[in-house]
């Protein structure tokens, strides 16, 4: 398998592209190294500057150590990040719940009101009556 070149470039407006496989990648504003296929692309190159070539460089056992503290940071990071999503997603649904309760609250004063309101003319029709 061999490896294509790899080309930087710098999105000056975010942007997501569709693949031919209906994959989907985002890229932020920023630079981003990607194959020479991938820069080429017309929607790619609208929404960038090309930087030229990217030479990947030569990492030594610190650097592989680094890295590989950084990637276990990440995966630790993605673990909370989706900790994290449940607890919004609890939060919605409890807040949905809420909303109905109050929803259904509105309703029942609307009704009461209109009691009143029907039980004040009543009451008004027939005090007015005992009146004359």
């Amino acid at each position: 398998m061999t490896k294509e070149k790899l080309v930087t470039i710098h999105v000056h407006t975010p942007f997501k592209l569709t693949h031919a496989d209906n994959s989907v990648q985002e890229f932020g504003k920023g630079r981003h190294n990607v194959p020479e296929s991938v820069a080429a692309h017309w929607f790619v190159e609208a929404h960038t500057e090309a930087l030229g070539d990217f030479t990947p460089p030569n990492l030594d056992e610190a650097g592989a150590q680094r890295i590989a503290e950084l990637e276990g940071k990440v995966t630790e990071l993605q673990q909370l990040l989706e900790i994290e999503k449940d607890k919004v997603v609890e939060q919605t649904e409890q807040l949905q719940a809420a909303a109905a309760g109050l929803v259904e609250r509105n309703e029942q004063i609307t009704a009461l009101n209109a009691q009143v309101a029907d039980l004040t003319a009543r009451l008004e029709k027939s005090n007015g009556a005992a009146k004359k």
